[in-house]
């Protein structure tokens, strides 16, 4: 898994220390969130007292192992209650819980970069995937670059277009189809 940079975890706090209204993309609970958000500023709200962790996050696309799974599985209820209105969750709970268990030990690279950028290789290699942030947002690779993802030394690649078999030609290499 990778981890955003310090500038990213220090803007990302506000997302577990205060409680959020699910907003999605509705104007009046985004409005409604915004003044629920500076009312607990104003009383010193602040929930990451309660639990004693360490909030870390970064990408939500993460490869975890078979134990990993199993302890987030047993820790759903502490998962739920330390993390039901967070805004995002979704980039900070699996961090969270790996960098603040026995876990840590286990984590592949733990970047910590002063400033967040998502053209950084050592983003991709954390994850294990390729993804070109260069070429788009990110880059949808296509059958033309299928020896730049057979030969590079990632596990999974982001984002495909499979209109042209690029899958199945992958899957041919492979000798899995």
């Amino acid at each position: 898994m990778s981890f955003s940079g310090k500038d990213w975890q220090d803007r990302a706090q506000s997302r577990v220390k205060y409680y959020h209204i699910e907003c999605g993309r509705n104007r009046i609970k985004r409005l409604a969130n915004k003044v629920f958000v500076k009312v607990q500023k104003i009383l010193h709200i602040d929930r990451r007292k309660k639990c004693g962790l360490i909030f870390v996050g970064g990408s939500n696309w993460v490869s975890i192992t078979e134990n990993f799974c199993r302890y987030l599985v047993d820790n759903k209820k502490f998962i739920l209650k330390t993390f039901k209105k967070t805004y995002c969750a979704d980039e900070l709970f699996v961090h969270t819980m790996a960098y603040n268990s026995e876990f840590k030990k286990d984590i592949y690279m733990i970047n910590e970069k002063e400033l967040n950028d998502d053209a950084d290789i050592d983003m991709c290699y954390a994850n294990m995937r390729k993804i070109d942030w260069v070429r788009g947002k990110p880059y949808t690779f296509d059958c033309d670059d299928f020896d730049d993802i057979i030969n590079s030394p990632f596990i999974f690649i982001r984002k495909v277009d499979d209109s042209n078999g690029l899958s199945d030609k992958i899957l041919q290499y492979l000798n899995l189809y």
